[in-house]
């Protein structure tokens, strides 16, 4: 689906905020999805409207003009900045702030975890540059604002997958 679809679809300007795209997908998906509006019986208006969320998402972002595809794809620095995907760990996700706080606590960031008897898997802790960073926690506190658990964990794993093979290509200090 292209940005201009997307758009036409969510009811929204391409220039329109983050703010603004999460209030027409939140209106828009009351009106079309099943589990709301019993009477529908299709849930691909539905699905429409979540690709489109989705392409937008991945195109807007407060992170200073760059696009989230540019963010992660791109890298704009060394991958420094320490995240834990809170949906790769044994945790309410709400949580995910409180988890940031206790792995960064300590020089190493599963002994800290492990610490206050929280399994992480290897695979939960990223190191991520400031601007991914800066969107990865803006994503995460539209989830607490929205309540759209399933979506933001979509959009997170993705992103941080995405910005796990564009930072392989960089330098970190966590490599030396």
């Amino acid at each position: 689906m292209s940005s201009q679809e997307a758009c036409r679809v969510l009811g929204v300007d391409n220039t329109c905020s983050r703010e603004d795209l999460r209030a027409a997908y939140l209106s828009r998906i009351k009106e079309v999805h099943p589990d709301i509006n019993p009477a529908l019986q299709s849930t691909d208006d539905a699905v429409r409207l979540n690709e489109a969320y989705a392409v937008l998402q991945l195109e807007l972002s407060g992170t200073g003009g760059l696009g989230m595809r540019d963010v992660f794809d791109y890298p704009e620095a060394e991958p420094t900045k320490l995240f834990i995907n809170p949906f790769a760990c044994a945790i309410d996700p709400f949580m995910w702030n409180e988890l940031q706080e206790v792995a960064r606590s300590g020089s190493d960031p599963v002994e800290a975890l492990e610490s206050q008897g929280l399994y992480i898997r290897d695979t939960a802790a990223y190191y991520l540059t400031p601007a991914q960073l800066a969107a990865i926690e803006a994503e995460m506190r539209a989830m607490e604002e929205s309540m759209s658990f399933e979506f933001t964990a979509w959009v997170v794993t993705d992103c941080l997958m995405r910005a796990a093979r564009a930072n392989e290509r960089m330098p970190s200090p966590r490599r030396r």
